[in-house]
């Protein structure tokens, strides 16, 4: 969802996205703490309110993506593109899902239920094959 208000980008918010875009290119989805950490080697000074404001800031321009999955701790996406993940039930790890269509499902389901559509957002729960090679469950 993308908000109506525009933000300039700041030296620290352009920070935090090119610490985003870095994660992106290893495939990762940090948490907050773990772009905060990236984000002070370049900016020491950096509070951590000011990584999660920038972060927020990020998200509601469409830049990245907010995964806010309940229980598990917010991660993001330097992947802005409409697309589906998979997280692991155990540590807690996040990985796109490629070959799956966001755009087959419809969402014309809700919209006879009266709501209007803003957001799709969808994900796969498992374990991930170094937890289960942990567990003993091979791949």
């Amino acid at each position: 969802m993308r908000s109506e208000t525009t933000y300039r980008m700041t030296r620290q918010r352009a920070a935090v996205l090119s610490v985003l875009q870095q994660f992106r290119l290893s495939g990762m989805h940090p948490t907050t703490d773990e772009v905060y950490i990236e984000v002070r080697r370049a900016m020491p000074r950096i509070s951590l309110a000011t990584v999660y404001r920038n972060l927020d800031v990020l998200a509601q321009q469409g830049h990245v993506q907010k995964l806010d999955v309940g229980c598990s701790p917010v991660r993001f996406d330097g992947n802005p593109s409409s697309h589906m993940h998979i997280r692991c039930e155990r540590c807690g790890r996040v990985d796109d899902l490629d070959g799956i269509q966001m755009d087959t499902l419809s969402p014309d389901v809700v919209r006879s239920q009266g709501y209007e559509v803003v957001a799709l957002r969808a994900e796969f729960v498992g374990v991930c094959p170094a937890c289960r090679k942990i567990a003993g469950g091979g791949e």
